[in-house]
């Protein structure tokens, strides 16, 4: 696949204080990456380094293709409205004013409305709008959904899932995690300024998966007991908890078990640890 972002052995310290330590990663052309930690992990400081906004002590950094930045922290002059914005950094980025990038996002009801009197979700927006003036082909999202209702989240979503299709390659830094899976093909974790993962989100619940969860309904009660490839948890109403760490041995010898007895299965659920989990143990308490 065609690179867009390529990370060398970069190192970054304030001072006697090491915030990224020799870390190495690589983004490909059109897929949406997740750099993920704890505060103070280095997220906002490598994202920085990419984008040119702070420097590094050492290290190398390749960036296939223009970028646009949507800021974790951003503001506008309070009286400006949100078509002279679009305006002026259409201008500033010396491009025509394309009105119809504008109007994608939603943004011609409040064309009109000043800064100060918008809401967060608006401002989200606009910010993002301003982020895509140019047309670039990598776009940095830090934090893109704080602050947003549910409503405002899914459209955001939804115009991230575009811009995707388009094949925009998109870096995101996020605390929400439910965000994170629903939208990213690739995740890192970073943890003591290093890399403690690397790969699909699920990926990482498959590695810090200890226990699975298998919920089993039937058409009978039937007595329940420990299998050489699960254990007996509980049962609830009408469902039946074993816990197993091999997904497809456990559940043949249980239906087997099931038929054997002319027992039939009305529902099988599989309950894996969820990505938050996955992520907490991992970012805080390590493998």
């Amino acid at each position: 696949m065609t690179l867009a972002i390529k990370v060398e052995n970069l190192t970054k310290n304030y001072g006697q204080n090491s915030v990224l330590n020799d870390i190495s990663f690589e983004i490909n052309k059109g897929e949406i990456f997740a750099l993920l930690g704890t505060n103070g992990a280095g997220k906002t400081t490598t994202l920085e380094c990419i984008e040119g906004l702070k420097k590094y002590d050492s290290g190398k950094i390749f960036v296939q293709g223009k970028f646009g930045v949507q800021l974790q922290s951003a503001s506008l002059p309070s009286n400006i409205k949100a078509i002279e914005a679009f305006t002026l950094f259409s201008k500033w980025n010396k491009t025509v004013v394309d009105i119809s990038l504008f109007e994608s996002l939603g943004l011609n009801e409040i064309k009109n409305k000043q800064y100060c009197q918008m809401s967060t979700g608006q401002k989200r927006r606009l910010h993002l709008a301003l982020a895509l003036i140019g047309n670039p082909d990598i776009i940095f999202l830090d934090e893109p959904t704080a602050g947003l209702d549910v409503e405002g989240r899914i459209a955001l979503h939804e115009q991230i899932r575009k811009l995707k299709s388009n094949g925009k390659t998109i870096i995101l830094s996020s605390h929400d995690m439910a965000e994170v899976e629903d939208l990213c093909d690739k995740i890192a974790i970073l943890k003591g300024g290093k890399f403690v993962f690397m790969g699909s989100p699920s990926e990482l619940i498959l590695e810090m998966q200890s226990e699975i969860t298998l919920q089993i309904k039937t058409t009978d009660p039937f007595i329940c007991t420990n299998f050489s490839h699960s254990s007996y948890l509980k049962t609830e109403g009408s469902y039946h908890y074993f816990v197993t760490i091999n997904i497809s041995d456990a559940l043949l010898e249980i239906l087997t078990y099931l038929k054997s007895i002319s027992n039939s299965v009305l529902d099988i659920r599989i309950i894996h640890q969820s990505l938050e989990e996955s992520f907490l143990t991992i970012a805080k308490e390590g493998k």
